[in-house]
């Protein structure tokens, strides 16, 4: 036997012998669907305590999918035409899971931050599908949402409301929005090295996101690795470069507001973010003059509400409470679907869903934490490391100054702010 037959009847061997080993290893299926899970129109989740939860006690139904049974069904017609239909064996032992059921386990899964499988126990359904279930309805929810809930102003018409709302309710004007940036932690991709592993020693990926000044979001950037700062995402998404090249569609500079001077309009971000003509940054340093101070308070003010923002979504979406078990792709699903939700229920049912006493409050400078901080005490998003250039052009630096003195100015002072720069420095 030559030497080129005895390599091919060794490889054969070879092949044989894996194909072998693996009839041997290979998981006898022992049933089409699980005991367990043939009872669940009976005693699953859905059926035997959401279904009665509708009927008996809504506060508890808003405890266990975050809104109540009215606007639960509201959801539902928003979010069923984008549904997929799944080829689906209807049997005695393998009945339809409803679209009502697949919203009610995406919603549960996603209030509750228990794991994927625990959920699939719940509801009766075998861990894959629980997944598919998951991912399709994240998918329905953005699409069925999005347009109507959280779409961001592109007009000059558009983004001077945000401002003109800002401007009444937190004294910051020309602002179209409070921005800043979270890693949402994540376990670790397979084979991804350390693309996704960010300097707080975790994986994660980054949410972007502006709101407006009744905490809903305007604009999310979501999947950019957790290395990256809060600057550099910025920098490189299709907002702030929209923004870089005057594309956004803002207003021009105009004298608006009485004592103020012609101004742009621009986002309000902290030390991450670089000082330009459409982003004001708070003064660096400690041992500042009293109107840096003043300014500086009053920047911190306006963007409390992105803060809270976040905050509330980690309290209401505790998915993001603990490192999410999923592919890169799959967290910016959830991630973009729980946005998306928050904007709907903070317009449909905000008393509910962002009662009194969830949020921080500022009465004449007196701040109030709100109870959400609890929960970002307990684990929650992480801030963006401080990264951003200090760089800036005098023009810029003019800007600035010209809104410092307006916060000194009778026109633009409020009456607390003395006190309470002299009681936080």
């Amino acid at each position: 036997m030559d030497m080129d037959t005895a390599l091919d009847v060794a490889a054969a061997c070879l092949l044989l012998a894996a194909a072998f080993q693996r009839r041997r290893t290979a998981r006898t299926r022992r049933w089409c669907v699980r005991p367990y899970y043939q009872h669940r129109l009976e005693r699953g989740s859905y059926q035997s305590d959401i279904v009665q939860m509708r009927s008996v006690d809504e506060s508890l139904h808003f405890k266990y999918v975050r809104m109540s049974p009215a606007v639960f069904d509201r959801l539902l017609v928003l979010i069923e035409p984008f549904l997929p239909v799944r080829r689906q064996l209807n049997s005695a032992t393998r009945p339809e899971i409803t679209n009502a059921e697949r919203l009610a386990l995406t919603l549960r899964y996603l209030a509750s931050g228990e794991s994927m499988q625990n959920i699939a126990i719940q509801f009766r359904v075998g861990h894959s599908t629980a997944h598919h279930i998951i991912i399709d309805v994240c998918q329905a929810i953005w699409a069925g949402l999005v347009d109507k809930y959280m779409q961001c102003p592109s007009k000059p018409a558009e983004w001077a409301a945000v401002a003109t709302d800002f401007y009444a309710r937190w004294n910051f004007p020309h602002c179209i929005g409070a921005i800043d940036g979270k890693h949402i932690n994540m376990q670790a991709p397979h084979n991804s090295g350390s693309s996704f592993y960010n300097y707080k020693n975790f994986h994660s990926i980054v949410l972007l996101a502006a709101v407006d000044a009744q905490y809903r979001f305007i604009m999310v950037d979501i999947g950019a690795s957790g290395r990256e700062s809060d600057g550099g995402v910025f920098s490189m998404s299709a907002f702030g470069q929209s923004l870089e090249s005057a594309s956004a569609g803002l207003p021009d500079a105009t004298d608006s507001v009485p004592g103020l001077g012609q101004l742009p309009y621009f986002m309000v971000g902290d030390e991450a973010f670089p000082l330009r003509s459409y982003m004001m940054r708070p003064y660096p340093g400690k041992q500042l003059s009293i109107d840096k101070r003043i300014f500086n308070y009053r920047l911190s003010r306006a963007r409390r509400i992105v803060e809270n923002a976040f905050g509330i979504l980690v309290a209401r979406w505790r998915l993001f409470r603990q490192p999410i078990n999923a592919k890169p792709e799959n967290v910016v699903h959830f991630t973009k679907a729980c946005v998306v939700l928050h904007n709907f229920l903070q317009t449909e049912s905000s008393a509910t869903y962002c009662p009194s006493g969830f949020i921080d409050t500022d009465v004449n400078g007196r701040v109030s934490e709100g109870s959400w901080r609890i929960d970002f005490k307990n684990g929650g998003l992480t801030d963006i490391t401080k990264a951003a250039s200090n760089n800036f052009t005098r023009h810029v630096k003019t800007l600035r100054e010209q809104l410092a003195r307006f916060f000194l100015s009778p026109a633009g002072a409020v009456s607390w702010q003395v006190d309470a720069v002299t009681e936080i420095h």
